[in-house]
Protein backbone atom coordinates (compact mmCIF):
# COMPACT_ATOMS: atom_id res chain seq x y z
CA UNK A 1 0.00 0.00 0.00
CA UNK A 2 1.15 3.17 -1.12
CA UNK A 3 1.60 5.92 1.60
CA UNK A 4 -0.51 9.57 0.67
CA UNK A 5 1.47 12.58 0.66
CA UNK A 6 1.70 14.21 4.34
CA UNK A 7 0.68 18.11 5.48
CA UNK A 8 4.25 17.72 7.00
CA UNK A 9 7.74 16.01 7.45
CA UNK A 10 9.64 14.92 9.91
CA UNK A 11 12.42 12.55 10.59
CA UNK A 12 11.10 10.68 13.85
CA UNK A 13 7.15 11.23 15.59
CA UNK A 14 7.38 10.47 18.86
CA UNK A 15 3.76 9.62 20.30
CA UNK A 16 3.38 10.16 23.73
CA UNK A 17 4.73 13.15 25.87
CA UNK A 18 5.63 11.32 29.24
CA UNK A 19 9.33 11.13 30.33
CA UNK A 20 10.07 7.95 28.29
CA UNK A 21 9.06 10.16 24.78
CA UNK A 22 10.58 12.92 25.51
CA UNK A 23 14.28 11.33 27.23
CA UNK A 24 13.42 9.53 23.47
CA UNK A 25 12.99 13.07 21.52
CA UNK A 26 16.01 14.82 23.64
CA UNK A 27 18.38 11.83 22.42
CA UNK A 28 17.48 12.06 18.89
CA UNK A 29 17.45 15.94 18.88
CA UNK A 30 21.21 15.64 20.18
CA UNK A 31 22.18 13.51 17.38
CA UNK A 32 21.12 16.23 14.94
CA UNK A 33 17.05 14.65 13.97
CA UNK A 34 14.09 16.81 14.17
CA UNK A 35 11.53 15.25 16.06
CA UNK A 36 7.91 15.66 16.87
CA UNK A 37 6.38 14.77 19.92
CA UNK A 38 2.44 14.46 20.24
CA UNK A 39 0.74 14.39 23.38
CA UNK A 40 -2.88 14.27 23.53
CA UNK A 41 -3.64 16.07 26.86
CA UNK A 42 -3.42 19.73 27.09
CA UNK A 43 -1.37 19.89 30.36
CA UNK A 44 1.72 17.02 32.63
CA UNK A 45 0.26 14.92 34.80
CA UNK A 46 -0.89 16.17 38.43
CA UNK A 47 -0.81 13.35 40.44
CA UNK A 48 2.41 11.46 40.68
CA UNK A 49 3.42 8.05 39.80
CA UNK A 50 6.45 6.82 39.26
CA UNK A 51 9.63 7.93 41.41
CA UNK A 52 12.15 5.93 41.69
CA UNK A 53 15.21 7.03 39.08
CA UNK A 54 18.00 4.54 39.31
CA UNK A 55 21.81 5.48 38.57
CA UNK A 56 21.64 3.99 35.12
CA UNK A 57 18.10 6.35 34.05
CA UNK A 58 20.23 9.22 35.88
CA UNK A 59 22.94 8.96 33.41
CA UNK A 60 20.36 8.10 30.03
CA UNK A 61 19.14 11.92 31.38
CA UNK A 62 22.94 13.01 31.66
CA UNK A 63 23.19 12.05 28.05
CA UNK A 64 20.02 13.43 27.24
CA UNK A 65 21.01 16.83 28.26
CA UNK A 66 19.26 16.93 31.43
CA UNK A 67 21.54 18.05 34.49
CA UNK A 68 21.50 15.94 37.55
CA UNK A 69 21.86 19.41 39.75
CA UNK A 70 18.79 20.20 38.58
CA UNK A 71 17.13 17.23 39.09
CA UNK A 72 18.58 17.20 43.40
CA UNK A 73 17.65 20.16 43.38
CA UNK A 74 13.52 19.04 42.47
CA UNK A 75 13.37 16.10 44.86
CA UNK A 76 13.79 16.06 48.61
CA UNK A 77 17.63 14.94 49.81
CA UNK A 78 18.16 11.47 49.50
CA UNK A 79 19.02 10.78 53.48
CA UNK A 80 15.17 11.29 53.93
CA UNK A 81 14.30 8.11 52.18
CA UNK A 82 17.35 6.34 52.56
CA UNK A 83 14.46 3.21 54.52
CA UNK A 84 11.57 1.22 53.87
CA UNK A 85 9.13 0.78 56.63
CA UNK A 86 6.41 -2.18 57.52
CA UNK A 87 4.13 -0.90 59.65
CA UNK A 88 0.59 -0.92 60.91
CA UNK A 89 0.00 2.73 60.62
CA UNK A 90 2.46 5.66 59.75
CA UNK A 91 2.51 7.10 63.52
CA UNK A 92 2.01 2.78 65.24
CA UNK A 93 4.10 -0.05 65.28
CA UNK A 94 6.65 -0.34 63.09
CA UNK A 95 7.33 -4.05 62.72
CA UNK A 96 10.50 -3.66 61.19
CA UNK A 97 12.28 -1.55 58.16
CA UNK A 98 14.94 -2.10 55.17
CA UNK A 99 17.36 -0.03 53.57
CA UNK A 100 15.98 1.23 50.09
CA UNK A 101 19.08 0.38 48.22
CA UNK A 102 21.84 1.25 50.69
CA UNK A 103 24.90 3.35 49.46
CA UNK A 104 26.65 3.66 46.38
CA UNK A 105 27.60 0.91 44.37
CA UNK A 106 30.84 0.78 42.63
CA UNK A 107 30.64 1.70 39.04
CA UNK A 108 27.44 3.63 39.09
CA UNK A 109 26.52 7.11 38.03
CA UNK A 110 24.62 8.46 40.87
CA UNK A 111 22.85 6.80 43.44
CA UNK A 112 18.84 6.83 43.09
CA UNK A 113 16.65 9.53 43.25
CA UNK A 114 13.17 9.80 44.64
CA UNK A 115 11.71 12.36 42.80
CA UNK A 116 7.89 12.39 41.63
CA UNK A 117 7.07 12.12 38.11
CA UNK A 118 5.18 15.35 37.78
CA UNK A 119 8.50 17.41 38.63
CA UNK A 120 10.29 14.95 36.41
CA UNK A 121 8.43 15.75 33.43
CA UNK A 122 8.34 19.17 34.01
CA UNK A 123 12.06 19.61 33.92
CA UNK A 124 12.20 17.33 30.74
CA UNK A 125 9.95 19.28 29.42
CA UNK A 126 11.41 22.32 29.85
CA UNK A 127 14.78 21.06 28.60
CA UNK A 128 12.98 20.30 25.14
CA UNK A 129 11.73 23.58 24.75
CA UNK A 130 15.01 25.13 25.18
CA UNK A 131 16.47 23.12 22.43
CA UNK A 132 13.34 22.43 20.36
CA UNK A 133 10.39 24.88 20.34
CA UNK A 134 8.34 23.18 18.12
CA UNK A 135 9.11 19.83 19.14
CA UNK A 136 6.24 19.14 21.64
CA UNK A 137 2.72 19.48 20.11
CA UNK A 138 0.24 18.91 23.18
CA UNK A 139 -3.55 18.64 22.61
CA UNK A 140 -2.58 16.34 19.46
CA UNK A 141 -4.12 13.04 19.04
CA UNK A 142 -2.98 10.47 17.03
CA UNK A 143 -5.73 8.56 15.25
CA UNK A 144 -3.70 6.09 13.00
CA UNK A 145 -1.11 5.40 10.74
CA UNK A 146 -0.38 3.88 7.41
CA UNK A 147 3.64 2.70 6.62
CA UNK A 148 5.25 1.48 3.94
CA UNK A 149 8.88 1.06 2.54
CA UNK A 150 10.16 4.40 3.01
CA UNK A 151 7.82 6.05 5.79
CA UNK A 152 5.36 6.06 8.04
CA UNK A 153 2.37 8.37 7.50
CA UNK A 154 0.20 9.48 10.85
CA UNK A 155 -3.14 10.94 10.59
CA UNK A 156 -3.25 13.44 13.44
CA UNK A 157 -5.97 15.67 15.35
CA UNK A 158 -4.85 19.04 16.80
CA UNK A 159 -6.87 21.63 18.03
CA UNK A 160 -6.67 23.57 14.51
CA UNK A 161 -8.14 20.31 13.28
CA UNK A 162 -6.67 16.87 11.47
CA UNK A 163 -3.85 16.67 9.40
CA UNK A 164 -1.33 14.58 8.20
CA UNK A 165 2.19 13.79 9.50
CA UNK A 166 5.31 12.10 7.57
CA UNK A 167 8.16 10.76 9.10
CA UNK A 168 11.00 8.01 8.60
CA UNK A 169 9.82 6.20 11.96
CA UNK A 170 7.27 6.15 14.32
CA UNK A 171 7.54 5.47 18.13
CA UNK A 172 4.98 4.67 19.94
CA UNK A 173 5.15 5.65 23.48
CA UNK A 174 1.71 6.29 24.37
CA UNK A 175 1.73 4.07 27.78
CA UNK A 176 0.47 0.69 28.74
CA UNK A 177 -2.98 1.14 26.86
CA UNK A 178 -1.45 2.16 23.52
CA UNK A 179 -3.41 2.66 20.49
CA UNK A 180 -0.37 2.45 18.61
CA UNK A 181 0.11 -1.08 19.73
CA UNK A 182 -3.38 -2.53 19.17
CA UNK A 183 -3.84 -0.89 15.94
CA UNK A 184 -0.64 -3.13 14.98
CA UNK A 185 -2.16 -6.36 16.80
CA UNK A 186 0.74 -6.97 18.92
CA UNK A 187 -0.28 -9.15 22.09
CA UNK A 188 0.84 -8.77 25.58
CA UNK A 189 2.42 -12.30 27.29
CA UNK A 190 2.28 -12.20 30.90
CA UNK A 191 -0.18 -13.93 33.38
CA UNK A 192 -3.40 -12.79 33.58
CA UNK A 193 -3.84 -9.35 36.22
CA UNK A 194 -3.37 -10.34 39.61
CA UNK A 195 -5.28 -7.52 41.18
CA UNK A 196 -6.63 -4.20 40.71
CA UNK A 197 -5.49 -1.13 42.78
CA UNK A 198 -6.50 1.99 43.33
CA UNK A 199 -4.29 5.38 43.99
CA UNK A 200 -5.08 8.12 46.18
CA UNK A 201 -3.08 11.00 46.17
CA UNK A 202 -3.22 13.07 49.21
CA UNK A 203 -0.89 16.48 50.37
CA UNK A 204 0.19 16.65 54.11
CA UNK A 205 3.20 17.91 55.56
CA UNK A 206 3.58 14.28 58.17
CA UNK A 207 7.92 15.39 58.39
CA UNK A 208 7.46 15.53 62.24
CA UNK A 209 5.16 12.41 62.18
CA UNK A 210 7.62 9.96 60.21
CA UNK A 211 10.67 12.25 61.97
CA UNK A 212 12.15 8.97 63.47
CA UNK A 213 10.83 6.67 60.62
CA UNK A 214 12.47 8.62 57.36
CA UNK A 215 11.67 6.91 54.52
CA UNK A 216 10.81 6.49 51.17
CA UNK A 217 7.89 3.86 51.40
CA UNK A 218 5.76 2.11 54.21
CA UNK A 219 4.26 -0.58 53.81
CA UNK A 220 0.67 -0.50 55.98
CA UNK A 221 -1.59 -3.47 57.11
CA UNK A 222 -4.23 -3.10 60.02
CA UNK A 223 -7.95 -3.92 60.27
CA UNK A 224 -9.43 -0.98 58.22
CA UNK A 225 -6.64 -1.25 55.31
CA UNK A 226 -3.74 -2.70 53.51
CA UNK A 227 -1.39 -0.94 51.37
CA UNK A 228 1.32 1.15 50.83
CA UNK A 229 2.28 5.06 51.49
CA UNK A 230 4.66 6.83 48.77
CA UNK A 231 6.45 9.26 50.42
CA UNK A 232 7.36 11.56 47.81
CA UNK A 233 8.12 14.53 49.69
CA UNK A 234 7.22 13.78 53.14
CA UNK A 235 6.25 17.71 53.57
CA UNK A 236 3.85 18.20 51.17
CA UNK A 237 3.29 14.99 48.51
CA UNK A 238 2.21 11.49 48.95
CA UNK A 239 0.32 8.62 47.57
CA UNK A 240 -1.58 5.75 48.92
CA UNK A 241 -1.59 2.39 46.76
CA UNK A 242 -4.66 0.16 48.52
CA UNK A 243 -7.45 -2.31 47.29
CA UNK A 244 -9.88 -0.58 44.75
CA UNK A 245 -12.60 1.96 45.96
CA UNK A 246 -16.99 1.83 45.34
CA UNK A 247 -17.26 4.19 42.88
CA UNK A 248 -20.53 5.52 44.72
CA UNK A 249 -18.56 5.96 48.06
CA UNK A 250 -14.65 6.57 46.96
CA UNK A 251 -14.27 10.23 48.16
CA UNK A 252 -16.14 9.01 51.73
CA UNK A 253 -13.98 5.86 51.65
CA UNK A 254 -10.59 7.61 50.90
CA UNK A 255 -10.79 9.84 53.68
CA UNK A 256 -11.34 7.03 56.41
CA UNK A 257 -8.56 5.00 54.70
CA UNK A 258 -6.06 7.56 54.35
CA UNK A 259 -7.11 8.34 57.90
CA UNK A 260 -6.25 4.57 59.06
CA UNK A 261 -2.97 4.51 57.56
CA UNK A 262 -1.40 7.34 59.07
CA UNK A 263 -2.96 6.48 62.00
CA UNK A 264 -3.05 9.72 64.17
CA UNK A 265 -5.34 12.67 63.83
CA UNK A 266 -3.08 14.88 60.93
CA UNK A 267 -4.71 17.47 58.65
CA UNK A 268 -4.40 15.86 54.75
CA UNK A 269 -6.10 16.81 51.65
CA UNK A 270 -7.32 14.50 49.18
CA UNK A 271 -5.75 15.93 45.68
CA UNK A 272 -7.08 12.51 43.33
CA UNK A 273 -8.44 9.14 43.24
CA UNK A 274 -7.78 7.23 40.31
CA UNK A 275 -8.04 3.06 39.31
CA UNK A 276 -5.88 0.70 37.62
CA UNK A 277 -5.06 -2.91 37.34
CA UNK A 278 -2.01 -4.71 37.97
CA UNK A 279 -0.53 -5.92 35.23
CA UNK A 280 2.66 -7.88 34.38
CA UNK A 281 3.02 -7.94 30.44
CA UNK A 282 5.64 -7.90 27.68
CA UNK A 283 4.73 -6.96 24.29
CA UNK A 284 4.98 -10.30 22.03
CA UNK A 285 7.54 -7.83 20.03
CA UNK A 286 8.82 -4.82 19.92
CA UNK A 287 9.22 -3.66 16.79
CA UNK A 288 6.79 -3.50 13.38
CA UNK A 289 7.99 -2.43 10.35
CA UNK A 290 8.76 1.39 11.07
CA UNK A 291 6.87 1.38 14.42
CA UNK A 292 8.91 1.09 17.63
CA UNK A 293 7.45 0.34 21.15
CA UNK A 294 8.85 1.79 24.29
CA UNK A 295 8.09 2.34 27.87
CA UNK A 296 5.08 1.48 28.91
CA UNK A 297 3.77 0.72 25.66
CA UNK A 298 6.01 -2.61 25.58
CA UNK A 299 6.09 -3.27 28.86
CA UNK A 300 3.45 -3.51 32.08
CA UNK A 301 5.01 -4.60 35.72
CA UNK A 302 3.25 -4.27 39.30
CA UNK A 303 4.80 -1.31 40.74
CA UNK A 304 6.97 -3.43 43.20
CA UNK A 305 10.47 -2.75 42.70
CA UNK A 306 10.09 0.67 40.83
CA UNK A 307 11.17 -0.96 37.39
CA UNK A 308 8.77 -0.06 35.33
CA UNK A 309 10.10 3.83 34.32
CA UNK A 310 13.62 3.13 34.47
CA UNK A 311 13.03 0.02 32.18
CA UNK A 312 11.25 2.84 29.34
CA UNK A 313 14.41 4.44 29.84
CA UNK A 314 16.67 2.30 28.62
CA UNK A 315 14.29 1.55 25.90
CA UNK A 316 14.71 4.95 24.37
CA UNK A 317 18.88 5.14 25.07
CA UNK A 318 18.87 1.70 23.41
CA UNK A 319 16.73 2.55 20.25
CA UNK A 320 17.75 6.23 19.81
CA UNK A 321 21.41 5.75 18.53
CA UNK A 322 20.37 2.70 15.93
CA UNK A 323 17.59 5.33 14.58
CA UNK A 324 20.17 7.90 13.91
CA UNK A 325 22.40 5.79 12.75
CA UNK A 326 20.14 3.94 10.47
CA UNK A 327 18.74 7.83 9.39
CA UNK A 328 22.41 9.24 9.09
CA UNK A 329 23.32 6.93 6.58
CA UNK A 330 25.96 5.00 9.07
CA UNK A 331 24.20 1.91 9.32
CA UNK A 332 21.87 -0.26 7.68
CA UNK A 333 18.27 -0.31 8.42
CA UNK A 334 18.58 -4.43 9.90
CA UNK A 335 20.78 -2.59 12.56
CA UNK A 336 17.00 -1.44 14.06
CA UNK A 337 16.13 -5.26 14.82
CA UNK A 338 18.91 -5.62 17.21
CA UNK A 339 16.47 -3.34 19.68
CA UNK A 340 13.91 -6.31 20.04
CA UNK A 341 16.72 -8.20 20.57
CA UNK A 342 18.17 -6.69 23.06
CA UNK A 343 15.35 -4.98 24.91
CA UNK A 344 12.70 -7.38 25.36
CA UNK A 345 14.70 -9.68 27.17
CA UNK A 346 15.35 -6.91 29.55
CA UNK A 347 11.54 -5.91 29.38
CA UNK A 348 10.33 -10.35 30.42
CA UNK A 349 13.23 -9.94 33.38
CA UNK A 350 11.80 -7.01 35.01
CA UNK A 351 7.99 -8.45 34.61
CA UNK A 352 8.93 -11.44 36.39
CA UNK A 353 10.91 -9.69 38.90
CA UNK A 354 8.10 -7.43 39.91
CA UNK A 355 5.56 -9.72 39.56
CA UNK A 356 7.70 -12.08 42.25
CA UNK A 357 7.96 -9.02 44.53
CA UNK A 358 4.44 -8.57 44.29
CA UNK A 359 3.43 -12.18 45.35
CA UNK A 360 5.62 -11.98 48.51
CA UNK A 361 4.20 -8.84 49.35
CA UNK A 362 0.81 -10.15 49.49
CA UNK A 363 2.22 -13.09 51.59
CA UNK A 364 3.16 -10.48 54.26
CA UNK A 365 0.25 -8.29 54.46
CA UNK A 366 -1.44 -11.09 56.39
CA UNK A 367 1.06 -11.55 58.25
CA UNK A 368 1.94 -8.27 59.93
CA UNK A 369 -2.25 -7.67 60.08
CA UNK A 370 -2.49 -10.89 62.45
CA UNK A 371 0.69 -10.64 64.32
CA UNK A 372 -1.26 -9.99 67.33
CA UNK A 373 -2.84 -13.51 67.56
CA UNK A 374 0.19 -15.32 66.22
CA UNK A 375 2.84 -13.17 67.86
CA UNK A 376 5.61 -15.44 65.51
CA UNK A 377 8.95 -13.00 65.60
CA UNK A 378 10.58 -15.07 63.28
CA UNK A 379 7.73 -15.81 60.70
CA UNK A 380 7.26 -11.77 60.51
CA UNK A 381 10.99 -11.40 59.88
CA UNK A 382 11.11 -13.69 57.39
CA UNK A 383 8.45 -12.42 55.47
CA UNK A 384 9.93 -8.55 55.66
CA UNK A 385 13.53 -10.41 54.37
CA UNK A 386 11.57 -11.90 51.38
CA UNK A 387 10.70 -8.01 50.86
CA UNK A 388 14.29 -6.71 50.03
CA UNK A 389 14.22 -7.19 45.91
CA UNK A 390 10.87 -5.09 46.44
CA UNK A 391 13.26 -2.17 47.49
CA UNK A 392 16.46 -2.73 46.04
CA UNK A 393 16.64 -4.30 42.35
CA UNK A 394 20.08 -2.32 41.64
CA UNK A 395 21.49 -5.45 40.22
CA UNK A 396 19.05 -5.59 37.46
CA UNK A 397 19.03 -1.76 36.70
CA UNK A 398 23.09 -2.09 36.57
CA UNK A 399 24.02 -5.97 35.64
CA UNK A 400 22.15 -6.10 32.46
CA UNK A 401 24.18 -7.86 29.37
CA UNK A 402 22.95 -7.36 25.63
CA UNK A 403 23.68 -11.14 24.07
CA UNK A 404 22.98 -13.31 27.33
CA UNK A 405 25.11 -15.00 29.26
CA UNK A 406 25.48 -13.07 32.42
CA UNK A 407 23.64 -14.71 35.70
CA UNK A 408 22.18 -11.04 37.03
CA UNK A 409 21.71 -10.99 40.83
CA UNK A 410 19.20 -8.90 41.86
CA UNK A 411 20.18 -7.17 44.96
CA UNK A 412 24.05 -6.06 44.43
CA UNK A 413 25.97 -5.24 41.25
CA UNK A 414 29.24 -6.25 41.07
CA UNK A 415 30.97 -4.26 37.22
CA UNK A 416 31.95 -6.25 34.84
CA UNK A 417 33.31 -5.14 31.35
CA UNK A 418 32.63 -8.17 29.18
CA UNK A 419 31.21 -8.31 25.24
CA UNK A 420 27.47 -6.67 25.98
CA UNK A 421 27.79 -5.04 29.17
CA UNK A 422 27.55 -1.04 29.80
CA UNK A 423 30.51 0.50 30.79
CA UNK A 424 30.69 0.74 34.60
CA UNK A 425 30.74 4.92 35.31
CA UNK A 426 33.87 6.41 36.59
CA UNK A 427 34.68 9.85 37.04
CA UNK A 428 37.58 10.68 34.70
CA UNK A 429 40.73 12.72 35.42
CA UNK A 430 40.27 14.70 32.16
CA UNK A 431 36.92 16.05 33.73
CA UNK A 432 32.95 14.26 33.49
CA UNK A 433 32.38 10.87 33.36
CA UNK A 434 32.68 7.98 30.70
CA UNK A 435 29.52 8.63 29.22
CA UNK A 436 29.85 12.26 28.48
CA UNK A 437 32.94 11.39 26.64
CA UNK A 438 31.68 8.49 24.28
CA UNK A 439 30.08 9.93 21.19
CA UNK A 440 26.28 9.80 20.96
CA UNK A 441 26.90 9.59 16.78
CA UNK A 442 29.49 6.97 16.11
CA UNK A 443 31.98 4.19 18.00
CA UNK A 444 34.36 5.19 21.07
CA UNK A 445 37.34 3.57 21.29
CA UNK A 446 38.59 3.63 25.41
CA UNK A 447 42.53 3.60 25.64
CA UNK A 448 44.81 4.23 28.62
CA UNK A 449 47.18 7.13 28.65
CA UNK A 450 49.82 7.88 26.29
CA UNK A 451 48.54 5.07 23.80
CA UNK A 452 46.16 6.78 21.85
CA UNK A 453 48.68 8.12 19.41
CA UNK A 454 49.49 4.65 18.49
CA UNK A 455 45.77 3.89 18.32
CA UNK A 456 44.92 6.43 15.68
CA UNK A 457 47.58 5.78 13.15
CA UNK A 458 46.89 1.64 13.45
CA UNK A 459 42.97 2.79 12.90
CA UNK A 460 43.56 5.38 10.60
CA UNK A 461 41.58 5.16 6.92
CA UNK A 462 38.91 2.43 8.76
CA UNK A 463 35.32 2.31 8.46
CA UNK A 464 33.21 2.99 9.23
CA UNK A 465 34.78 6.25 11.59
CA UNK A 466 35.25 5.79 15.71
CA UNK A 467 36.94 8.33 18.21
CA UNK A 468 39.70 7.41 20.31
CA UNK A 469 39.60 8.73 24.06
CA UNK A 470 42.59 8.69 26.15
CA UNK A 471 41.03 7.62 29.69
CA UNK A 472 42.08 7.58 33.54
CA UNK A 473 40.07 7.79 36.45
CA UNK A 474 40.31 10.47 38.46
CA UNK A 475 40.43 9.01 41.76
CA UNK A 476 42.66 6.48 42.97
CA UNK A 477 39.71 4.76 44.24
CA UNK A 478 38.70 3.83 40.88
CA UNK A 479 42.13 2.28 40.01
CA UNK A 480 40.27 -0.97 39.09
CA UNK A 481 38.39 0.44 36.38
CA UNK A 482 40.99 0.18 33.59
CA UNK A 483 42.45 -2.98 35.11
CA UNK A 484 38.70 -4.52 34.91
CA UNK A 485 38.38 -3.06 30.96
CA UNK A 486 41.40 -4.08 30.00
CA UNK A 487 43.02 -1.07 29.12
CA UNK A 488 46.71 -1.65 30.68
CA UNK A 489 49.27 -1.41 28.71
CA UNK A 490 48.03 -1.40 25.51
CA UNK A 491 44.63 -2.47 25.39
CA UNK A 492 41.20 -0.98 23.97
CA UNK A 493 37.40 -0.54 24.70
CA UNK A 494 35.23 -0.43 21.68
CA UNK A 495 32.01 1.52 22.88
CA UNK A 496 28.68 1.50 20.95
CA UNK A 497 27.00 5.23 21.40
CA UNK A 498 24.57 3.98 24.21
CA UNK A 499 27.82 2.92 26.30
CA UNK A 500 27.84 -0.67 25.64
CA UNK A 501 30.63 -2.77 24.84
CA UNK A 502 30.75 -4.01 21.24
CA UNK A 503 34.46 -5.55 21.96
CA UNK A 504 37.75 -5.68 23.71
CA UNK A 505 41.46 -5.71 22.37
CA UNK A 506 45.12 -6.37 23.54
CA UNK A 507 46.89 -4.16 21.16
CA UNK A 508 46.51 -2.23 18.35
CA UNK A 509 47.73 -5.20 16.16
CA UNK A 510 44.12 -5.88 16.15
CA UNK A 511 42.81 -3.12 15.11
CA UNK A 512 41.80 -4.90 11.89
CA UNK A 513 39.17 -6.86 14.35
CA UNK A 514 37.63 -3.68 15.60
CA UNK A 515 36.99 -2.15 11.89
CA UNK A 516 35.17 -5.64 11.27
CA UNK A 517 33.46 -5.65 14.48
CA UNK A 518 31.98 -2.13 13.68
CA UNK A 519 31.25 -3.07 10.40
CA UNK A 520 28.87 -6.32 11.54
CA UNK A 521 27.03 -4.39 13.93
CA UNK A 522 26.27 -1.28 11.56
CA UNK A 523 25.66 -3.55 8.41
CA UNK A 524 24.65 -7.00 8.93
CA UNK A 525 24.24 -9.41 6.33
CA UNK A 526 21.07 -9.87 5.30
CA UNK A 527 18.95 -12.54 6.89
CA UNK A 528 18.45 -15.81 4.72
Amino acid sequence: MSVPTADQKVAVTIVGGGPVGIVAALLLIRSGLDVVVLERYPSMLAAPKAHLVSPRSLEILDAAGVRLERLEALAPPRSRNTMAWYVDSLAGRAFGSRPYEPGAERGQFAERLNIAQPLLERELRERLRSVAPRALRTEHRWISSLTDDDAVVSEVVGPDGPYRLRSSYLIAADGAGSGIRESLGIRMQGPPPPDARATIHFEADLRELVDDRQGMLYFVANPRTEGTLLAYDAASTWAYLCAPLDPKTAETDAVEIIRAAIGADHPFQIRGISSWTVAAEVAERYTDGRTFLVGDAAHRFPPTGGLGLNTGLGDADNLTWKLSAVLQGRAAPALLDTYDSERRPVGEQNRDQSLANLVDLMQLYPAMLTYDEHRDDELLQHKIDRQLAAVNTIGLQLGYRYGGGKEITVLTHEPTAEVGDHVPAVRLALGGGVRSLIDRNGFSLLVAPGSGVTWEAALAGSTPALRVFEVEPASEEDAWWPELLGLLPDGAVLVRPDAHIVGRYRSPAESSRITAAMTDLLQPAPAR
